[in-house]
Protein backbone atom coordinates (compact mmCIF):
# COMPACT_ATOMS: atom_id res chain seq x y z
CA UNK A 1 0.00 0.00 0.00
CA UNK A 2 1.54 3.46 -1.00
CA UNK A 3 2.01 5.36 1.59
CA UNK A 4 -0.04 9.38 1.52
CA UNK A 5 2.39 11.82 0.70
CA UNK A 6 4.50 13.80 3.43
CA UNK A 7 3.60 17.81 2.53
CA UNK A 8 6.24 20.43 3.37
CA UNK A 9 5.77 23.82 2.63
CA UNK A 10 8.71 26.45 3.11
CA UNK A 11 8.22 29.97 4.77
CA UNK A 12 10.12 32.66 2.64
CA UNK A 13 10.22 33.23 -0.63
CA UNK A 14 13.57 35.16 -0.67
CA UNK A 15 16.80 33.68 -1.63
CA UNK A 16 17.31 31.19 0.86
CA UNK A 17 13.43 29.87 0.60
CA UNK A 18 14.15 29.67 -3.27
CA UNK A 19 17.31 27.15 -2.30
CA UNK A 20 15.30 25.60 0.26
CA UNK A 21 12.22 24.81 -2.45
CA UNK A 22 14.24 23.73 -5.22
CA UNK A 23 15.82 21.04 -2.82
CA UNK A 24 12.45 20.02 -0.94
CA UNK A 25 10.74 19.89 -4.30
CA UNK A 26 13.73 17.53 -5.93
CA UNK A 27 12.73 15.06 -3.25
CA UNK A 28 11.04 12.05 -4.46
CA UNK A 29 9.79 11.29 -0.61
CA UNK A 30 8.28 14.44 0.02
CA UNK A 31 5.36 16.95 -1.75
CA UNK A 32 6.09 20.37 -1.96
CA UNK A 33 2.41 22.01 -1.15
CA UNK A 34 3.29 25.18 -0.32
CA UNK A 35 5.49 29.02 -0.08
CA UNK A 36 4.43 31.54 2.56
CA UNK A 37 5.52 35.02 2.21
CA UNK A 38 3.97 38.22 3.83
CA UNK A 39 5.26 39.36 0.22
CA UNK A 40 2.04 38.22 -1.62
CA UNK A 41 4.15 38.79 -5.12
CA UNK A 42 7.63 37.20 -3.87
CA UNK A 43 5.03 34.24 -2.64
CA UNK A 44 3.02 33.89 -5.62
CA UNK A 45 6.02 34.18 -8.25
CA UNK A 46 8.04 31.37 -5.87
CA UNK A 47 5.16 29.01 -5.77
CA UNK A 48 4.57 29.42 -9.44
CA UNK A 49 8.00 27.78 -9.99
CA UNK A 50 6.96 25.03 -8.54
CA UNK A 51 3.08 24.66 -9.24
CA UNK A 52 2.10 25.12 -5.27
CA UNK A 53 -0.07 27.24 -3.86
CA UNK A 54 1.05 30.37 -2.46
CA UNK A 55 0.20 31.99 1.16
CA UNK A 56 0.54 35.04 3.19
CA UNK A 57 -1.13 33.74 6.24
CA UNK A 58 0.73 31.04 8.03
CA UNK A 59 -2.16 29.90 10.32
CA UNK A 60 -3.70 28.62 6.69
CA UNK A 61 0.04 27.71 5.41
CA UNK A 62 0.32 25.44 8.31
CA UNK A 63 -2.96 24.11 7.71
CA UNK A 64 -2.24 21.30 5.28
CA UNK A 65 1.52 20.58 5.74
CA UNK A 66 3.19 17.78 8.09
CA UNK A 67 6.43 20.10 7.92
CA UNK A 68 7.94 23.27 7.36
CA UNK A 69 11.19 24.54 6.30
CA UNK A 70 11.91 28.66 7.74
CA UNK A 71 14.07 30.58 5.73
CA UNK A 72 12.53 33.81 6.58
CA UNK A 73 13.98 36.72 8.48
CA UNK A 74 16.17 35.55 12.04
CA UNK A 75 13.98 37.58 13.52
CA UNK A 76 10.62 35.51 12.65
CA UNK A 77 12.02 32.16 12.99
CA UNK A 78 11.28 31.79 16.51
CA UNK A 79 7.56 32.57 16.35
CA UNK A 80 7.27 30.89 13.43
CA UNK A 81 9.08 27.62 14.23
CA UNK A 82 7.00 27.81 17.35
CA UNK A 83 3.70 27.91 15.54
CA UNK A 84 4.24 24.84 14.02
CA UNK A 85 5.71 23.02 16.52
CA UNK A 86 3.15 23.59 19.15
CA UNK A 87 0.87 21.63 16.14
CA UNK A 88 3.11 18.41 15.91
CA UNK A 89 4.84 19.55 12.50
CA UNK A 90 8.13 18.54 11.64
CA UNK A 91 10.31 22.26 11.70
CA UNK A 92 13.57 22.65 9.92
CA UNK A 93 14.78 25.90 11.00
CA UNK A 94 17.62 28.52 9.28
CA UNK A 95 20.02 29.25 11.35
CA UNK A 96 20.21 31.24 14.19
CA UNK A 97 16.98 29.14 15.81
CA UNK A 98 16.21 31.97 17.54
CA UNK A 99 17.35 35.49 18.50
CA UNK A 100 17.26 34.82 21.86
CA UNK A 101 18.02 32.27 24.43
CA UNK A 102 14.66 31.79 25.81
CA UNK A 103 13.11 31.50 22.45
CA UNK A 104 15.43 29.17 21.41
CA UNK A 105 14.88 27.29 24.91
CA UNK A 106 10.95 27.35 24.48
CA UNK A 107 11.30 25.55 20.46
CA UNK A 108 13.32 23.08 21.66
CA UNK A 109 10.71 22.41 24.27
CA UNK A 110 7.62 22.56 22.25
CA UNK A 111 9.18 19.88 20.02
CA UNK A 112 10.23 17.18 23.00
CA UNK A 113 6.25 17.89 24.32
CA UNK A 114 4.86 17.42 20.66
CA UNK A 115 7.13 14.33 20.10
CA UNK A 116 7.92 16.60 16.86
CA UNK A 117 11.61 16.83 14.67
CA UNK A 118 13.14 20.06 14.93
CA UNK A 119 16.10 20.47 12.71
CA UNK A 120 18.54 23.60 12.80
CA UNK A 121 20.25 24.52 9.72
CA UNK A 122 23.68 24.75 10.53
CA UNK A 123 24.26 22.93 7.11
CA UNK A 124 28.17 23.41 7.16
CA UNK A 125 28.61 20.61 9.56
CA UNK A 126 27.74 19.04 6.37
CA UNK A 127 30.79 19.72 4.85
CA UNK A 128 32.96 18.31 7.70
CA UNK A 129 31.61 15.30 7.87
CA UNK A 130 32.31 14.90 4.93
CA UNK A 131 35.75 15.69 5.26
CA UNK A 132 35.87 12.67 8.53
CA UNK A 133 36.45 15.35 11.14
CA UNK A 134 33.40 15.07 12.91
CA UNK A 135 33.39 10.65 13.39
CA UNK A 136 33.06 9.62 16.33
CA UNK A 137 36.85 8.21 16.32
CA UNK A 138 38.35 11.03 14.34
CA UNK A 139 40.96 13.53 16.77
CA UNK A 140 39.81 16.74 18.53
CA UNK A 141 42.01 20.02 17.49
CA UNK A 142 43.26 21.85 20.62
CA UNK A 143 42.97 25.36 19.24
CA UNK A 144 40.21 26.48 16.45
CA UNK A 145 40.68 29.66 14.59
CA UNK A 146 37.93 30.50 12.18
CA UNK A 147 37.39 33.56 9.51
CA UNK A 148 33.86 34.37 7.98
CA UNK A 149 34.22 37.87 6.00
CA UNK A 150 32.94 39.54 3.98
CA UNK A 151 30.87 42.06 2.20
CA UNK A 152 27.36 43.03 2.87
CA UNK A 153 25.13 40.64 1.29
CA UNK A 154 22.24 42.82 1.92
CA UNK A 155 20.30 39.74 4.21
CA UNK A 156 20.53 38.97 7.72
CA UNK A 157 20.22 42.72 8.74
CA UNK A 158 17.67 42.39 11.34
CA UNK A 159 20.22 40.63 14.03
CA UNK A 160 24.01 40.99 14.48
CA UNK A 161 26.91 39.34 12.79
CA UNK A 162 27.08 37.45 16.04
CA UNK A 163 23.85 35.66 14.95
CA UNK A 164 23.99 36.36 11.23
CA UNK A 165 27.27 34.66 10.64
CA UNK A 166 29.61 34.13 13.55
CA UNK A 167 26.80 31.22 14.78
CA UNK A 168 28.23 28.95 11.84
CA UNK A 169 31.58 29.04 12.94
CA UNK A 170 30.31 28.37 16.54
CA UNK A 171 28.18 25.58 16.05
CA UNK A 172 31.62 23.84 13.74
CA UNK A 173 33.51 24.50 16.71
CA UNK A 174 31.26 22.95 19.34
CA UNK A 175 30.94 20.47 16.86
CA UNK A 176 34.65 19.52 16.54
CA UNK A 177 35.17 20.20 20.50
CA UNK A 178 32.85 17.71 21.36
CA UNK A 179 32.27 19.37 24.89
CA UNK A 180 30.13 22.56 25.63
CA UNK A 181 31.52 25.87 26.26
CA UNK A 182 33.27 26.48 29.32
CA UNK A 183 33.88 30.74 29.20
CA UNK A 184 33.78 33.25 26.09
CA UNK A 185 34.83 36.39 25.57
CA UNK A 186 33.58 38.89 22.64
CA UNK A 187 34.73 41.90 20.79
CA UNK A 188 32.75 44.56 18.99
CA UNK A 189 35.05 45.67 15.48
CA UNK A 190 32.68 47.21 13.58
CA UNK A 191 28.96 48.90 14.23
CA UNK A 192 26.85 50.93 12.48
CA UNK A 193 22.54 51.76 12.45
CA UNK A 194 23.17 50.40 15.84
CA UNK A 195 23.89 47.05 14.24
CA UNK A 196 27.19 44.83 15.00
CA UNK A 197 28.74 44.04 11.92
CA UNK A 198 32.20 42.84 12.92
CA UNK A 199 33.04 41.06 15.95
CA UNK A 200 35.26 38.23 17.24
CA UNK A 201 34.67 35.69 20.26
CA UNK A 202 37.18 33.69 22.14
CA UNK A 203 35.99 30.16 23.47
CA UNK A 204 37.33 28.68 26.00
CA UNK A 205 36.98 24.44 26.63
CA UNK A 206 36.89 22.59 29.86
CA UNK A 207 39.40 20.45 28.60
CA UNK A 208 41.79 23.58 27.54
CA UNK A 209 40.67 24.07 24.02
CA UNK A 210 39.85 27.21 22.60
CA UNK A 211 38.13 28.28 19.28
CA UNK A 212 38.61 32.17 18.18
CA UNK A 213 35.59 33.41 15.55
CA UNK A 214 36.24 36.29 13.49
CA UNK A 215 32.97 37.26 11.75
CA UNK A 216 32.54 40.53 9.93
CA UNK A 217 30.05 41.67 6.88
CA UNK A 218 32.02 45.13 5.90
CA UNK A 219 35.36 43.28 4.56
CA UNK A 220 36.59 44.74 1.50
CA UNK A 221 36.53 41.24 0.32
CA UNK A 222 35.27 37.47 1.13
CA UNK A 223 37.56 35.09 3.53
CA UNK A 224 35.74 31.68 5.12
CA UNK A 225 39.06 30.13 6.56
CA UNK A 226 38.83 27.18 9.18
CA UNK A 227 42.70 26.97 11.24
CA UNK A 228 42.59 23.62 12.97
CA UNK A 229 45.49 22.82 15.50
CA UNK A 230 45.80 19.40 16.27
CA UNK A 231 48.44 17.07 18.37
CA UNK A 232 49.92 15.81 15.31
CA UNK A 233 49.95 19.39 13.33
CA UNK A 234 47.99 21.95 11.61
CA UNK A 235 44.86 21.75 9.19
CA UNK A 236 43.92 24.39 6.81
CA UNK A 237 40.68 24.39 5.01
CA UNK A 238 39.76 27.59 2.79
CA UNK A 239 36.08 27.74 1.80
CA UNK A 240 36.30 30.13 -0.63
CA UNK A 241 39.06 28.19 -2.73
CA UNK A 242 38.37 24.69 -1.85
CA UNK A 243 41.69 24.44 -0.55
CA UNK A 244 42.65 21.78 2.01
CA UNK A 245 46.41 21.76 3.68
CA UNK A 246 46.98 18.25 6.08
CA UNK A 247 49.69 18.99 8.09
CA UNK A 248 48.75 16.69 10.60
CA UNK A 249 48.75 13.48 9.18
CA UNK A 250 44.58 12.80 8.93
CA UNK A 251 44.82 11.24 5.41
CA UNK A 252 42.84 14.39 4.11
CA UNK A 253 42.24 14.85 0.74
CA UNK A 254 43.92 18.62 -0.68
CA UNK A 255 40.40 20.18 -1.93
CA UNK A 256 37.36 20.15 -0.17
CA UNK A 257 35.03 17.06 -2.35
CA UNK A 258 31.88 18.30 -4.51
CA UNK A 259 28.95 18.75 -1.85
CA UNK A 260 25.15 20.01 -1.40
CA UNK A 261 24.93 20.85 2.12
CA UNK A 262 21.97 22.06 1.88
CA UNK A 263 20.34 19.65 0.36
CA UNK A 264 22.20 17.38 2.31
CA UNK A 265 20.84 19.31 5.63
CA UNK A 266 17.19 18.99 4.42
CA UNK A 267 17.44 15.48 3.26
CA UNK A 268 18.65 14.56 7.00
CA UNK A 269 15.37 15.98 8.01
CA UNK A 270 13.12 14.70 5.72
CA UNK A 271 14.57 10.97 7.00
CA UNK A 272 14.25 12.25 10.10
CA UNK A 273 10.35 13.68 9.93
CA UNK A 274 9.58 10.27 8.07
CA UNK A 275 11.09 8.27 10.73
CA UNK A 276 13.85 6.67 8.82
CA UNK A 277 16.82 7.63 10.90
CA UNK A 278 16.85 8.86 14.64
CA UNK A 279 17.61 12.51 14.52
CA UNK A 280 18.45 15.08 12.10
CA UNK A 281 21.96 16.71 10.73
CA UNK A 282 21.48 19.29 13.48
CA UNK A 283 19.03 19.08 16.21
CA UNK A 284 17.63 22.03 17.92
CA UNK A 285 19.39 21.18 21.10
CA UNK A 286 22.64 21.85 19.12
CA UNK A 287 21.03 25.04 17.46
CA UNK A 288 20.40 26.26 21.04
CA UNK A 289 23.90 25.44 21.94
CA UNK A 290 25.58 27.51 19.11
CA UNK A 291 23.17 30.59 19.75
CA UNK A 292 24.03 30.76 23.50
CA UNK A 293 27.58 30.84 22.78
CA UNK A 294 27.18 33.61 20.30
CA UNK A 295 24.75 35.45 22.64
CA UNK A 296 27.05 35.12 25.46
CA UNK A 297 30.08 36.38 22.55
CA UNK A 298 27.66 39.54 22.31
CA UNK A 299 26.90 40.29 25.42
CA UNK A 300 30.09 40.53 26.80
CA UNK A 301 31.36 42.15 24.07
Amino acid sequence: MRRAAFNIGVAGAGVFGALHSAKLAADVRVSLAGVFDRDADRAQALAARHGVAAFTDFEAFLERLDGVSIATAASAHAQQARAALVLGKAVYVEKPLATNRTDGAALVAAAQAANAVLACGHQERLVLQGLGLLSAHAARPRRIVAHRLGPSSGRGQDVSVFLDLMVHDADLALALIGAPAQQVEGMIQAQQNGQIDAGQALIRFADGAEAVLSASRVAASKDRRLELDYASGHVSIDFVTGRVQDEAGLGLPDRLPPSDPLGASLACFVSAALGEIAGPAVSGQEGLAALDVVLRAEGCA
